[in-house]
Parts: C-alpha cells; structure tokens; sequence
C-alpha cells in the first residue's frame, strides 16, 4: 500500500516557531510498599506527538488543504510526512491528530498542526 507525501510545494522543515516534541514511556509503573516503583516494559514502540507550524503564502495554504482534505482524508489516513522523533529529520507513517489552525503572519499564513506516528527515525552515522 502506498501513502500520500508531504507536498514538495510545502516547507520540508517543519521545526519553526510552535515546534514541540513529546512522547509517553511505554512503561507500568508499579508502587511498592517501600523502595522504588516496580517498572515493567509494555510495549516495543512509543506514540510520538509533534506539533509544527509552517509558514506559506496564498498558493501553499490552497496546497496544504487540499493535501489535508484529500490526501489525508481529513487526519483520518497515514501520511508519509518529515519528522523529527530521535536524533534526525526522516520520513515517517504519521497522522494529523488536531484540525490545522490558521492564523495571519504579515503578508502570509501561519499553519499549526500536530502529527503523532509510532515510528523512531535515529541516524547512527
């Protein structure tokens, strides 16, 4: 099965102001009686949740909606997308998890919108 791309006509850097990383252990903690918590690994892989926000003028915002309505099918289907989960920026299965915000900056818009996949990207080079 293939998966729509992020648009080339879109920025590839998502990492502009607004930009925030976070994740969840995938642990189950435990409390004792006494001494530390009893930690126990639930899962092989994590949720990641980035939120991003891009900066595009008239033509790149009609892009952008009409990637989001169509080729995500509204944040209900996996994208392939840019993202940042480990040490590097690489290509990730991810879905929107919030209806994209727009707002003016000066004589463009300002798109925020967050992406969650369970994909780490870690460059060992």
């Amino acid at each position: 099965m293939s998966y729509p791309i992020w648009p080339e006509s879109l920025p590839q850097q998502f990492m502009r102001d607004g930009f925030a990383n976070s994740g969840e252990l995938p642990v189950r903690r435990q409390q004792m009686e006494s001494g530390l918590d009893r930690v126990t690994r639930v899962s092989s892989s994590t949720i990641k949740t980035n939120t991003y926000s891009i900066v595009v003028d008239e033509k790149q915002m009609a892009d952008f909606w009409s990637f989001f309505e169509r080729d995500a099918n509204a944040g209900a289907d996996l994208i392939q997308a840019p993202m940042l989960t480990g040490n590097a920026v690489g290509m990730h299965l991810c879905r929107f998890t919030t209806y994209p915000t727009i707002a003016r900056h000066g004589v463009k818009w300002k798109i925020s919108f967050t992406l969650e996949t369970d994909e780490q990207f870690i460059n060992w080079s």
